[in-house]
């Protein structure tokens, strides 16, 4: 399989978007979208622990109240967590002064619960415009998509189908899009850790995103 590095036009276009990461060491960095749920999340960082493998979360605000303590769960098992707006509603359409709070909003209750400042934010649906650019930033958080989709929130979509979508699209710093909640999460389940002990036969090893920005931030700082 051809694991060399590419450049996909949305990464030219926004560069200030990620979509992977560049590099050509064999690091994958899985991801999660919709959680936390009080059933579905403690199954999926239950198979990450057998694997030794660290993902990032990204958190519906609306959802934390009713399961504070998986946040702590995830930042003590070594995970990252992202900001994926409170209400997941689309956010591309919307006033700046919404978006912002939505943000803000989630931003609050993620640090409440596990006392974490975010470092990443994802829109809902992957959806945005060119002016949140400027208020993610304000807010000082990198904002992140995928290159690797699973398609594991269609309904349709098998566990068969999300391992061939994922096995035969990742590369050297994909970015893999997954939901730790949805209606079809437990064919995310059934599918990860196939995924899992393939992209580790192949010599790949996982990260949580937020480890790159927190260095990046203190080489920037030390400059």
């Amino acid at each position: 399989m051809n694991d060399s590095v590419f450049f996909s036009p949305a990464e030219k276009i926004f560069p200030w978007v990620l979509f992977r990461v560049p590099t050509e060491a064999r690091i994958v960095f899985l991801t999660f979208d919709d959680g936390p749920d009080v059933h579905s999340t403690p199954q999926v960082l239950s198979i990450l622990k057998d694997f030794r493998a660290k993902a990032s979360f990204f958190i519906k605000g609306e959802k934390i109240p009713a399961a504070p303590g998986l946040l702590s769960q995830c930042t003590r098992e070594g995970h990252s967590i992202g900001n994926h707006g409170f209400s997941h509603v689309p956010l591309w359409l919307r006033k700046k002064s919404f978006i912002s709070e939505e943000i803000q909003r989630t931003n609050g209750l993620i640090h409440q619960a596990c006392g974490l400042q975010p470092l990443l934010f994802r829109p809902p649906y992957g959806r945005f415009r060119p002016a949140m650019k400027k208020i993610s930033e304000a807010q000082n958080l990198q904002m992140v998509l995928w290159n690797v989709d699973s398609r594991d929130y269609k309904e349709k979509t098998s566990a068969q189908d999300i391992v061939r979508n994922v096995l035969t699209s990742v590369k050297p710093g994909s970015v893999v899009l997954f939901h730790d909640s949805g209606k079809n999460v437990s064919q995310t389940i059934q599918a990860l850790p196939a995924i899992l002990r393939h992209l580790l036969d192949r010599g790949f090893s996982f990260s949580p995103l937020s480890e790159l920005f927190r260095l990046k931030k203190l080489r920037e700082n030390a400059q």
